[in-house]
């Protein structure tokens, strides 16, 4: 299981030594549920992607999964736009606005920050999110990491605070790409976890098919 969410004034209190070991925990935990995840019940099989849905978490908040195989695009071509949390909202339906708060740590294989998303959806109010993202290369492999991060700043007049924990791992395999994509979220306010999941489980793979047409368009 991964960490829930972490306090933006505990971050802001650590050190760099003690920030990279913290990455360093959440990476891990991200590739451990990610090699679980592939066991996890199958919610919906296509010819190239398959979503399945945790089995461990109460049924109100699942983890959901998305696994994906392609051939017509590049390694380099998804991680050019999933390394850059700021270009989801150029192909992520709802996703209004993404921009980076600040950078927290760079090295020649990691790389975070803390970044702030708007998010429109139908019959509910805007949701804005503050995220700690985490980038790790290596060995033709890229790691993405989303953690919820606690915080009263940022905030939009308007909106209601939501949360959302994702991780991201694509694979060079071959003549292919392997996408494996794993999410969670909670919208906040009023509205139920249970329907917040059900609604996730729908963009998930939509989000799958939505970055590959924005790749193939070249934008």
């Amino acid at each position: 299981m991964m960490i829930d969410s972490i306090e933006e004034s505990k971050l802001e209190a650590m050190s760099q030594d003690d920030l990279g070991l913290y990455l360093d925990t959440l990476v891990d935990q991200a590739l451990t549920i990610l090699k679980t995840s592939s066991t996890w019940p199958v919610v919906e099989e296509h010819p190239t992607l398959t979503t399945r849905q945790s089995h461990t978490w109460p049924p109100s908040k699942p983890f959901l999964q998305c696994q994906s195989r392609h051939v017509d695009i590049t390694y380099d071509q998804i991680c050019n736009v999933i390394a850059d949390p700021s270009s989801a909202s150029k192909y992520v339906d709802g996703l209004l606005e993404t921009k980076s708060l600040k950078t927290l740590l760079t090295t020649d294989t990691t790389q975070a920050g803390l970044y702030w998303s708007r998010v429109q959806s139908t019959l509910t109010l805007p949701r804005d999110y503050v995220d700690l993202v985490v980038t790790r290369e290596s060995a033709r492999s890229l790691l993405v990491v989303s953690q919820p991060v606690d915080t009263v700043r940022y905030a939009k007049q308007g909106h209601v605070r939501g949360q959302r924990l994702s991780c991201d791992l694509v694979c060079e395999q071959g003549d292919g790409v392997e996408w494996t994509r794993i999410k969670w979220s909670s919208a906040g306010g009023w509205v139920p976890d249970f329907w917040t999941g059900w609604g996730s489980g729908k963009r998930l793979y939509n989000d799958v098919d939505d970055l590959v047409d924005f790749i193939r368009a070249g934008v």
